[in-house]
Order: structure tokens, then sequence, then C-alpha cells
């Protein structure tokens, strides 16, 4: 302790006059405080060396005349420094390391939307040749569907089809509500069913809905209605998705997939006020007709929302039923990490021919073409 006092006692002679000598002081003591510990391996041990270290101190600052709250406090901070020092050089590492990580998997996105993209167009170009053109393109726009999240055209694909079912003028709400059901669905259902993803995929869906509204007042009421009502019913559909899978779990991989079963208990908890807030922060982020007309079909929801509610409380149920069977057969053991589903970026003309597609489909539906309807869309 002499060393590291005569130390000490040596910076505050020479800074005295020094107007930064509180800067001095953390730098110095810092290291100094380094120097002390570096050997000692027990975290405890270290804070009470450091303890009886910045005790030294604060006696030679006292009786230098020193001692205020620039100095002490100067001190006090240089110990604590040095005591995570090797902790803080860890953690800069691990947060370099993660940033080198995300880039590499937002390049793997753009990788693999890049394979799809070549994927799609060879398939698209090949089937001009073949006899069974518009099967395939039929089948490669469902693919397409399928993949509105992981392409990015989510908010392109709906845009395009609301306007074109505004453009032909037929049953304008129940064809968007019945495009926005199957798209919202189809998004949910492509990746994992998580808070976020939900709000993602409703927030754009909503968002793209009032930039036509507000560009497009005439029909405001009925692209507004059919979007919200579309997305609850797709929201509910891939709740309920959940659900009627959970009897479908072969008994080998129950074991690993409890804790995320648990997960997304957690995940579906309050699920119809997520759904209503996002609706407040469309109509507040709205500068034209769809703030009002959003705020007015929020106040008329009770029953809608009811029945979102009741589906997401009987599949949290559901998945609870499930967990306590898989525990009572003493298979509820270690936590499995689960892969997160790549999403990448598509071109603005597959969202143009989904968008038809999805209204071809609208157009069967309500005609009465069930049949034909659920062909093209592989419904179950």
């Amino acid at each position: 302790m002499k060393d590291i006092k005569d130390k000490f006692k040596k910076i505050l002679e020479e800074n005295r006059q020094n107007p930064h000598l509180s800067t001095v002081i953390k730098e110095k003591v810092c290291d100094i405080a380094k120097d002390t510990i570096q050997n000692i391996k027990s975290e405890d041990e270290k804070i009470k060396i450091l303890y009886e270290t910045f005790k030294e101190m604060l006696d030679e600052l006292k009786k230098n005349n020193l001692s205020n709250i620039n100095t002490t406090s100067s001190t006090i901070s240089a110990i604590v420094e040095a005591l995570t020092f090797d902790q803080k050089r860890e953690l800069y590492k691990l947060i370099n390391e993660k940033e080198m990580i995300e880039q590499k998997i937002d390049d793997q996105k753009e990788n693999v939307k890049k394979s799809i993209i070549k994927a799609f167009e060879t398939i698209e170009e090949k089937a001009q040749n073949e006899k069974e053109q518009n099967l395939i393109n039929s089948a490669l726009n469902d693919v397409k569907l399928k993949s509105l999240d992981l392409l990015g055209i989510l908010k392109e694909t709906t845009q395009e089809a609301i306007l074109g079912t505004v453009e032909k003028g037929d049953d304008i709400e129940e064809s968007i509500k019945e495009i926005v059901k199957n798209i919202v669905y189809e998004s949910i259902n492509e990746g994992k069913l998580t808070k976020t993803r939900i709000a993602y995929i409703l927030k754009t869906v909503i968002d793209a809905s009032v930039e036509i509204a507000d560009e497009d007042q005439a029909f405001a009421k009925e692209i507004l209605r059919g979007t919200v009502y579309g997305s609850k019913s797709g929201i509910s559909r891939a709740i309920g998705k959940c659900k009627n899978e959970l009897k479908l779990i072969p008994n080998e991989v129950q074991k690993e997939i409890a804790k995320e079963l648990e997960k997304t208990r957690n995940e579906l908890a309050n699920i119809d006020e997520d759904f209503i807030n996002i609706l407040k922060q469309s109509a507040l982020s709205s500068k034209g007709i769809s703030k009002k007309i959003l705020n007015e079909i929020i106040l008329k929801l009770n029953n809608a929302i009811e029945k979102l509610k009741r589906r997401s409380v009987e599949t949290r149920e559901a998945i609870a039923d499930k967990i306590n069977e898989i525990t009572k057969e003493s298979v509820f053991e270690n936590e499995i990490t689960t892969k997160a589903v790549n999403e990448a970026k598509q071109l603005s003309q597959d969202a143009k021919k989904v968008g038809k597609y999805l209204l071809d489909i609208t157009k069967g539906l309500l005609n009465g073409a069930i049949k034909g309807a659920k062909d093209a869309m592989k419904k179950e």
C-alpha cells in the first residue's frame, strides 16, 4: 500500500495547480488500480483491495487539501473502471463480433433473396415454352404469396392488390377483406408466431392501405374497413392453425419443442390489445382522411376483437395443456434454440403479379367459385 500511496502523492504534487486535476486523477488512478489487481482472480478480493486503495488515496487528498466532490468522484470512477476494465474489453469485443455477424446475416439475406428471385425468373422464363404455362405461373404466384415476408414485398403486394380491387369496383370492401386475410395469414404462417412479426406484418399492411385511402378518398372507408377486418381474420386464422397443429407434434420431438411452445404461449398474450394499439399508431401517423376513419373503426371493433381475444386465449390454453401433458410424460428437459427465418427483399414487379393473382382468387371466391379458388390457393 505504501508504494500506491507514494505514487498517488506524487501525482497530486505534480498536478496540484493543474486545472484538469480531476481528469488526471481519473486516468492515473485507473492505471495504478489495474496494476494492483492484475494478478488477483477473485472479484471479491479485487474489490477489497481496491477499497483499501481508495481509502489511502482519499486520506492523501485530505492531507493535501484537495478533497472535494470532483477529485473524490474521479477517484471512485477510476477504481470502478479498473475493476471492470477486463470485462468491458470482453464486452466491446463481443459487440464488435455481433455487428460483424449482423452484417453477415444481412449479406446472407441478400444472397437468399437473389437466389430466390433467380429461381423464380428462370421458372417463369422456361414456362413460356411449356403447355402448362398457366398452371406453372399460378403455382409460382402461389409460392410467392407464401413468401411475402421473406421476399420483402409485403407492402407492395398489398397495395397492388388493393389498387386492382378499387379499379374493378366490385365488392371493394369484401374483396379487400379476403385479399388482406390471405396476405396476413400467409405472411405470419411463413415464420415464427411472435408479437414482433405479427406487429410488423399488421403495421405494414395497415400503413399500405392508409397510403392508398388517403389518396383515393372516394373508397377510403371500404379500403380501410376491408384491411382492418381482413387483418384481424388473417391473424385469427394463423393463431387457430397453431392450436390445430399441437396434436400433430411427433412424440420424439416433444421434449425439444416444449420450451418453444411456452415462448409461443407468452407471445400470444394480449394480442387483441396489440392489434388495437397498432391501429391507433397508424391513425396517428395519417395526415389524411384515414385518421378519422380508422378511429371510427376502432370504436366499433368490440365484437371482432373479442373473437380474436377468444381465439388467442383458447390457443394459449391449448398450448398450456400440451406442455402439461409433455411434463407429465417426463420429456420436458432441455431448451431448444430455433433458427430465425431469413427475411429478404424482392422486386416490385413480383408484388404486382402476386397482387393480381390474389385479386383473381378473391373474384372467384366472391362469385361462388370456392373449389377453383381452393385449388389455386391450395387451401386446407
